[in-house]
């Protein structure tokens, strides 16, 4: 299931699929080394590797993902999505500080978040956990 609970909810298949290439990011501030890190029927998602930093607090990438079933966030169709994630490796949390959806009729809604409630990586976002911790060690 996709990491934005409330706000995307997957829908029913079909067989198109909402696709948008890598290429529609390119240009992008933080678009420069993106790496899959997880790809499943609903979505593939990549980290830009250029990105990943470490605070005190947390470690922080822009992640990617690029919807490959019918996807809705606040009731529009999705195609994409690019998140600001801080992962806190130690205590096994993540909040999301900003996301941009990228919806199929080519319009974008960018969100941003301060003060972002941490929840738990164990089951939504564990690739993201999984990846980002090990590169930081």
């Amino acid at each position: 299931m996709i990491a934005f609970k409330g706000l995307i909810r997957r829908g029913a298949a079909t067989g198109l699929a909402a696709f948008v290439s890598l290429a529609a990011f390119g240009g992008g501030a933080h678009a420069a080394n993106w790496l899959a890190v997880h790809r499943d029927a609903v979505q593939t998602v990549y980290v830009d590797r250029d990105s990943i930093e470490r605070t005190r607090e947390s470690t922080n990438a822009w992640v990617k993902g690029e919807i490959n079933t019918v996807a809705t966030a606040k009731d529009r169709s999705v195609a994409a999505y690019e998140s600001y994630y801080n992962i806190d490796c130690k205590a096994g949390k993540y909040r999301v500080a900003e996301t941009t959806f990228h919806y199929t009729d080519k319009s974008k809604e960018t969100t941003r978040t301060t003060g972002a409630e941490w929840k738990s990586t164990a089951d939504r976002v564990y690739f993201l956990f999984e990846y980002l911790c090990a590169q930081v060690k």
